[in-house]
This record gives C-alpha cells, sequence and structure tokens, in this order.
C-alpha cells in the first residue's frame, strides 16, 4: 500500500529531555521496575525506564506536529515491515526508542575504553537537569504511568550526557576542511514563465504552441525593459502575472533549473542579468545573479557538511562496534513484546464488530487486505492478518480505495477496484489496475 508518512527524522533523546513541560517522579518501587524487558552488551534495560524514554519521545513528537497531524497521529501508516505488514506512527517511534536505548548502553560501555568520562561539572549539570525534570508538575502523571523515580531519572540524564560525549569523541577526528568549491551556494532571482497550466481537476497540463509563444513573447519582453533600464527585474515581479518568482539558492548541480541554467549564472558577476531569456524544459526564466557565492548561505553549508561527515563516521564506527551485538540481536525474542505493548501513544479505542453498524466518511476502521494484479497477489499488498487501522477520508492509500468501503459493515468482504498511479515508485504497479480484497473487521467508537 502506498506510504503516507511524511520523512520525520527521529528526536534525538537530549531534545526529549529538555522538554521542561514533561516533569515529575514517583518515589515508590513499581512493577515496571520488576519487570525485565531486555538485555543489551550485558545491560538489563527494565520496562520503567524504556517507559519513560517512549512516553518523552511522546511529547517530542507530539508538541512537533500534533497539530499537523491532528488525532489520527500516531495511528496513521508510515511504511511497511519486511513482510509487507503496514507499520503505524506509533511502532515507528517504539522501535526507534529501543534503538536509542541500546546506543546510550554502547557509548556508556565504551567511555571507559576511550577514556572519556564525565567531568564533576558535567555531573553535576546531569543531576540539577533530573532534579529539574522531576520538580515540575505537569509530568508527574506521566512518570506514575512509567513507574519511573527520581533515580532512574538521575541515571538516564547521566547515561545520555556520557553517550554524547563518547559520540563527540568517536569523531573528533573527523575532516573539518571544506573547500569553498564544495560549499559554495549561489543565489539567484528568477522570473518564471511556466509552459504548462493546471486544469479544474488539479492535473498539471502542457500549453499549447501558440501560448508557449506567447509566454516566451512576455519573457523576451521583460527582459528587454530590464536591458534598456526602464525597470528592474524586482519591481517586474511585482507587476507581472508569473508562474512564480523567487530567490533560489543552490549548490552546484541543484538549482532547480538545470545544470546549463546554472552554468550561465556561473558566467555573470554578481547583480548581472542574463543576458537572454533561458529555455528549460518547464518554462522560460529571466534571472539575476544576486551572488555566485552567497556568503552566509555558504558558511551554513560548510557546517551541514562538516556536519554530514561525523554523521557518517560515527555510523560506520558505530556499526563495527556492534557488528557481534547485532549479528544475534532479534528484536521478537530479545524484547519482552507482551510487556512493550503496555506502552502505547494513541488513545486506546474499544473496535465494535456489531455487524449492524455501517461504515461512513471519517469513520476509523480495522482491515485487513489481500492485493492483486491479474489475479496474481504482490509484495507488499497483505496485512497478513495484522490488522491495518484506516480512516475513511483521510487519503492514507491510492485513490479510490477508502470511499469503496463507504456503507460496508464489520465482518464483511469488499471487493476494492483501484488502479496505481504511474508515479507509484514500483515499477511492477505503476499504472497497473488492482483488486483487493479486503476484509472489514471493525469499525472504532
Amino acid at each position: 500500500m502506498k506510504k503516507i508518512a511524511k520523512r520525520i527524522a527521529a528526536a534525538a533523546l537530549v531534545c526529549m529531555m529538555a522538554i521542561g513541560t514533561i516533569t515529575g517522579c514517583g518515589q515508590q518501587a513499581s512493577e515496571q521496575s520488576q519487570t525485565l524487558l531486555f538485555t543489551y552488551d550485558d545491560r538489563e534495560v527494565y520496562l520503567d525506564e524504556a517507559w519513560t524514554y517512549a512516553k518523552i519521545a511522546q511529547a517530542t513528537y507530539e508538541n512537533a506536529y500534533a497539530q499537523m497531524f491532528g488525532d489520527e497521529m500516531w495511528t496513521m501508516q508510515v511504511s511497511v515491515d519486511e513482510a509487507g505488514n503496514p507499520v503505524d506512527f506509533q511502532q515507528m517511534v517504539k522501535g526507534s526508542v529501543i534503538s536509542q536505548i541500546k546506543q546510550v548502553i554502547v557509548l556508556v560501555n565504551k567511555a571507559e575504553e576511550l577514556g572519556v568520562s564525565l567531568t564533576a561539572e558535567e555531573k553535576a549539570d546531569a543531576k540539577e537537569a533530573a532534579s529539574l525534570f522531576c520538580d515540575k508538575a505537569q509530568g508527574k502523571a506521566i512518570l506514575k504511568e512509567c513507574g519511573a523515580d527520581k533515580a532512574l531519572i538521575e541515571t538516564i540524564y547521566m547515561e545520555n550526557a556520557l553517550a554524547s560525549k563518547v559520540q563527540k569523541d568517536a569523531v573528533k577526528n573527523v575532516d573539518t576542511n571544506v573547500s569553498e568549491d564544495e560549499a559554495r551556494q549561489t543565489t539567484v532571482f528568477k522570473l518564471v514563465f511556466g509552459l504548462s497550466t493546471t486544469d479544474d481537476e488539479g492535473k498539471t497540463v502542457d500549453m499549447t504552441d501558440d501560448e508557449k509563444a506567447e509566454q516566451l513573447a512576455k519573457a523576451q519582453d521583460a527582459l528587454a525593459q530590464i536591458q534598456a533600464g526602464t525597470t528592474t527585474i524586482e519591481k517586474l515581479a511585482e507587476t507581472l502575472e508569473l508562474t512564480s518568482t523567487a530567490n533560489e539558492t543552490y549548490g552546484a548541480g541543484e538549482s532547480l533549473a538545470g545544470e546549463e541554467f546554472e552554468a550561465i549564472m556561473a558566467s555573470l558577476k554578481d547583480g548581472d542579468i542574463a543576458p537572454e531569456v533561458i529555455k528549460t524544459d518547464s518554462s522560460y526564466i529571466v534571472a539575476k545573479l544576486v551572488a555566485y557565492t552567497d556568503e552566509e548561505a555558504t558558511e551554513t553549508e560548510k557546517k551541514n557538511i562538516i556536519a554530514q561527515r561525523e554523521y557518517d563516521l560515527f555510523v560506520e564506527t558505530y556499526e563495527e562496534w556492534t557488528k557481534e551485538l547485532e549479528d544475534a540481536w532479534n528484536f521478537d525474542e530479545d524484547v519482552n513484546v507482551e510487556a512493550w505493548e503496555k506502552v502505547y501513544f494513541a488513545e486506546k479505542k474499544e473496535l465494535l464488530k456489531d455487524t449492524a453498524l455501517t461504515v461512513e466518511d471519517g469513520d476509523t476502521v480495522n482491515i485487513d487486505y489481500v492485493g492483486s494484479v491479474d489475479g496474481v497477489e504482490f509484495e507488499g499488498g497483505n496485512t497478513n492478518g495484522a490488522g491495518a487501522d484506516l480512516t475513511i477520508g483521510s487519503g492514507s492509500y491510492i485513490d479510490d480505495f477508502e470511499e469503496q468501503l463507504i456503507g460496508s459493515h464489520p465482518g464483511d468482504t469488499v471487493e476494492v477496484n483501484v488502479t496505481f498511479p504511474d508515479n507509484y515508485g514500483n515499477e511492477e504497479l505503476n499504472g497497473k489496475d488492482a483488486v483487493f480484497t479486503v476484509t472489514v473487521n471493525g469499525i472504532y467508537e
């Protein structure tokens, strides 16, 4: 099925721990603190610790994305697993939490070998941050839920501070020399005369030859006015009806207008107007070179390049450190899955299976499905009985899928006929007609 995830980078734990509004600490032993969740690199992790990490992660993501994604944030499908089963946002984040804890364990265990330790001041800072975390009121309910106490929070802060220091040590020898050519960011100002339009259905339609000729004439007239000195490119941007007008900042090979455009702009001096209207596949462009080397953007890019080098080096180093551990790791066998399922972010609603109920637009349903093309099942088109939550009308699945479930009832099997988009991203499915045999398991109250 279609992956609907927006690419959301996992929040660093340091950022999670910095959230001052999610705080509070319990003081008594709990069932969670007695429940072993997993062991990694000879370090035992109990449910209370992992649960605390998870709830902090939940708060971090909700602060950042809840307004964008709404109430269905945690149940929206973001990917599929290796077996083709749907993975929702909650599953993804809980998986990243386990990975984060494992990484902290490895880095802390490497500290002594690398000669890395926290100074007295760093320990005091971590302890103070933990106390601040525990002194605030709003998060008391969260840590009560987790079965955590102040000692655990101090441990988490201390370990993360040390892990961060080990990570920095691991990349201390990265090459920080970045040439001007490698980092150069060029800024231009463009008047774009597009060669396509959008029809009533929102589809892109190429202009006719006559319409394209009109666009070229408009671009040439604009350039002539600028060259004659009767106006400026910036003033024309305010008065002409254009497809778009904006500054564009790009590195080598990154301009939206293409490499030929970049070559033309590189031949100019700062402040110059390109002497001819520039033709691209999708537009005619009148352009001004604002800065061949945009100093501020170039300096930022240098930092980005160094940060990427550090990231790449750390990943390579970390994979070397954990190769044997990961070869032996099996999530389903090594994690107490039953205990981990007690941790959830989405509000749990009852799945109603009354066959008298009817699926309506806006309902959230649980379904299973098997997809086929020309009668042959295809990879990733089967829930394998795991069930998938779907909000009707959300646009989560390919066009026309959700609408065909309206009017069905729990227990019904519905034949859903769809056509994959030409640019679906899978050569075996692009533009193909498909049939999904969908079982409606129930409707959430």
